[in-house]
């Protein structure tokens, strides 16, 4: 490349596909919403009219979430006029985005493309790393672009000596940075919501359909207490998932992990898991189907902490707020030297 070369915003075709399901979804849900208001008005809890109810309610469900989904993407396309992405020798920039931001070539320890959110670049610096997300809309897809831009970085000796454990409790040192103090080539994860996602709503959404149709009953209706029971208990099932994940999410403090040069650090209810990088042989990605009312089939993923002489650590990568490949990156970089 012997001049900057600029690339622009395009249409991406991912969004023609989440836009049609979306559509797909919001007519299903009219449509069998509208049935189960002219069914049940004349036979109450009929059970045509309960589950065309429930149908419509979770394809509506679903329909939100794909709308939530797609606004950073509907939004940068329809700014894709001031959207552009410039690659020269020493630098990528990028333009016209709220997340604009400017890295030299030498200072990329990662190029991580993701299925989703575009390629995301982990930058070396001060006081430590961060990220440039370069989003999914620019002339190239995903992963051409994530080729080229491998291709533009320079090589480099990153053959570097393993800093040692500093002294102290590792749990002061979690806890300074739970509470916004990072140390100097730190890198601390927040965590994410995407746990939410995969939560047992079945349950309340036919709660809600119960009620509904109660509610839409013509004249007086008798609530006995299988009812009540039932309703209960379809209340029940997500509390107590709720303060199941609740007891896993409160120890951490805010904090999903926190990276140092020397080793990576967990809190769970029985404290600090510390793994030094010198003694992490691999961090790989693991792949398991699943489904949920809100999203489908969709993979689950986990990352699992390949650790010298000790079992596996494994961690669900649905608590990190940045995308898994990009979290299985860093620790990668760590590991090698290549951050900080």
């Amino acid at each position: 490349m012997t001049e900057a070369e600029t690339l622009h915003a395009r249409w991406p075709s991912g969004l023609t596909h989440l836009l049609a399901s979306i559509s797909a979804s919001l007519v299903i849900s009219v449509v069998a919403i509208g049935y189960s208001m002219v069914r049940g008005a004349a036979v109450p809890l009929d059970p045509y009219a309960l589950a065309s109810r429930f149908i419509g309610l979770a394809a509506a469900l679903r329909g939100g979430l794909g709308l939530h989904d797609a606004w950073p993407l509907l939004r940068q396309v329809m700014a894709r006029k001031q959207l552009r992405l410039v690659l020269s020798q020493e630098s990528i920039e990028l333009l016209g985005d709220p997340n604009a931001g400017r890295a030299a070539l030498g200072d990329v320890a990662a190029v991580v493309e993701t299925p989703r959110d575009g390629v995301w670049l982990l930058l070396r610096g001060t006081p430590g790393p961060r990220a440039l997300v370069l989003p999914p809309v620019f002339d190239l897809d995903e992963g051409a672009l994530a080729e080229r831009l491998m291709r533009m970085l320079p090589v480099e000796d990153t053959t570097r000596e393993r800093p040692v454990s500093p002294p102290g409790l590792p749990s002061l040192r979690y806890d300074e940075a739970a509470r916004g103090t990072v140390s100097v080539g730190a890198l601390a994860l927040r965590p994410g919501l995407g746990w939410a996602r995969r939560g047992p709503y079945a349950a309340p959404l036919f709660a809600v359909t119960l009620a509904w149709s109660v509610l839409q009953a013509p004249g007086a209706f008798e609530v006995g207490p299988l009812f009540t029971g039932l309703f209960a208990l379809c209340l029940a099932v997500p509390t107590l998932w709720l303060l199941a994940v609740r007891r896993v999410i409160a120890p951490r403090k805010g904090l999903a992990l926190l990276l140092t040069p020397e080793e990576v650090l967990l809190r769970t209810r029985g404290g600090v898991s510390r793994t030094p990088f010198a003694a992490l042989t691999s961090v790989q990605l693991m792949h398991s189907g699943s489904w949920t009312l809100l999203e489908g089939s969709r993979p689950q993923l986990k990352l699992v902490f390949e650790r010298e002489g000790d079992r596996p650590l494994r961690y669900d990568a649905s608590f990190f707020r940045w995308p898994a490949e990009v979290v299985q990156a860093a620790l990668e970089a760590y590991r090698r030297g290549d951050l900080p």
